[in-house]
């Protein structure tokens, strides 16, 4: 059991490193396709990747590609997303905080 606060910890970290990876790639697939006239990925994708994980990777994106960052409805869902993420995040630690408590 003295591994499972790292394992723990890792995980979250791949969780996260992942999320961003698809979210980065998510918005960078969504420039490309704005700039050539293709079909887009819809906002609410892209928000629900942000609120899943992703959104560093979103964050990352949208300032290395220069996509979206101007768009204010965009961007004040996008903080939604990062404040809810945050949230159940918090409430998650906690949980399992108070669950290995009262194991040991």
């Amino acid at each position: 059991m003295e591994n499972s606060p790292t394992k723990f910890i890792t995980f979250i970290v791949g969780y996260y490193l992942a999320a961003s990876c698809l979210a980065f790639v998510a918005i960078g697939r969504d420039k490309f396709a704005a700039k050539t006239g293709r079909r887009r990925t819809a906002e609410g994708k892209l928000h629900l990747l942000s609120v899943a994980g992703g959104w560093p990777g979103t964050w990352l994106a949208c300032h290395a590609f220069r996509h979206k960052t101007q768009k204010l409805p965009f961007q004040r869902r996008f903080a939604t997303m990062i404040f809810i993420n945050c949230l159940l995040s918090a409430c998650l630690l906690f949980v399992i905080v108070y669950e290995m408590r009262e194991i040991a």
